[in-house]
This record gives C-alpha cells, sequence and structure tokens, in this order.
C-alpha cells in the first residue's frame, strides 16, 4: 500500500483518515457534488476500529465497495 508510506516510511501497512482521503482524490474518487472530503471522513470512521486511528489493509479492501456505492450509487437501488 504505497499510500500507507506516503511521507512516512515506517509505516507497517496503516491507513490515517488523512492517506485514505489522499487515496480518493488522487484516483478522482473525490468529487464537489456526491462525494466530498466530509463524506470520505464520515466513511473512514465507520469503517475503523472503535478505539483505533488507522485501518489495515484487510479493512481497506473492504471499503472498496463502499467507496463505489458513496461514488456511484448502491448497486441494490438500480433498475429492476
Amino acid at each position: 500500500m504505497t499510500f500507507c508510506k506516503f511521507g512516512d516510511p515506517k509505516n507497517a501497512g496503516t491507513m490515517t483518515s488523512s492517506k485514505f482521503f489522499k487515496f480518493c482524490k488522487d484516483c478522482k474518487i473525490v468529487d464537489s457534488k456526491n462525494v466530498t472530503r466530509t463524506k470520505i471522513d464520515l466513511l473512514f470512521s465507520k469503517i475503523k476500529p472503535k478505539s483505533g486511528r488507522t485501518i489495515s489493509y484487510s479493512i481497506f479492501k473492504a471499503a472498496i465497495p463502499k467507496i463505489a456505492a458513496l461514488k456511484y450509487g448502491d448497486a441494490d437501488s438500480g433498475a429492476e
């Protein structure tokens, strides 16, 4: 996870909220309409462990569908 080590070469593979936002911004997930910094921060708060400040790679992988739902809408709400 390159974004984990950005600016912190000793990082053991955990991601902070600011690095999570940087990932979303660099991947052009953040826009001015649907996906804002506030929504990304709220998502991070929901997925991180309650007493922690960082997420692991496995939690990050589990968050990818949630990021997609923010960006493109819920897959379940499509036309039937």
